[in-house]
């Protein structure tokens, strides 16, 4: 376990059908202030948390893109191509926007650097530590990593592979082949262990 608070999910109201359809729930979820909550809750609840800024500036980008009007996604594209840079700097996380990330992802320490390729794809209550690369083979391939994965300290993932649902990658480990759900990868290159992982969590 990596230590988060649960975070709350938002109530659905009894006002219309439409609003507790799954559709309107996802979307209720996706929107970059209720995210933006979750991932201060994560975060220890304080700003002084250089991962939550991390995530902040990632937020920020994605409800950049989604502008519907091209002058505002031309002016907040700039704003987000400022702060990304300062946030490398100042965080040690690379994270661009275009990642596609689930909800109450957690960067757990910023105490080395996190590399996340922009083409990864990063499930739901994600928990990574520091020092942990998830990048790109030569041959263009890019991790898929499914929810509640959690990814030790100096861990490397690289190339098109699959981590399952409630998986977890044992700290300075390399990981070059998929991982089944709810197994363990440990080693360079590393070796699997069937039924030592977390399970994954359930959601209705």
């Amino acid at each position: 376990m990596d230590g988060r608070s649960e975070a709350a999910r938002p109530e659905t109201g009894g006002e219309a059908a439409a609003e507790s359809s799954p559709r309107a729930v996802e979307e209720r979820e996706e929107s970059p202030f209720e995210l933006l909550k979750a991932d201060y809750r994560n975060h220890g609840r304080t700003l002084a948390n250089r991962s939550l800024w991390a995530m902040a500036v990632y937020r920020y980008g994605r409800w950049s893109m989604q502008r519907r009007t091209p002058a505002a996604r031309w002016f907040t594209s700039k704003i987000y191509g400022a702060l990304s840079p300062l946030s490398r700097f100042l965080t040690g996380v690379t994270l661009d926007r275009l990642t596609e990330m689930g909800r109450d992802v957690h960067l757990i320490h910023c105490e080395g650097p996190i590399s996340i390729h922009p083409r990864a794809k990063i499930g739901k209550r994600v928990g990574i530590m520091h020092n942990v690369t998830i990048g790109e083979t030569p041959d263009g391939g890019v991790p898929t990593i499914g929810d509640d994965v959690f990814i030790g300290v100096g861990a490397v993932i690289i190339g098109n592979v699959h981590v399952g649902a409630g998986a977890q990658v044992a700290a300075n480990s390399l990981v070059i082949s998929d991982v089944p759900p709810n197994h363990v990868a440990v080693g360079v290159p590393a070796r699997v262990y069937p039924g030592l992982g977390r399970r994954a969590t359930k959601t209705v």
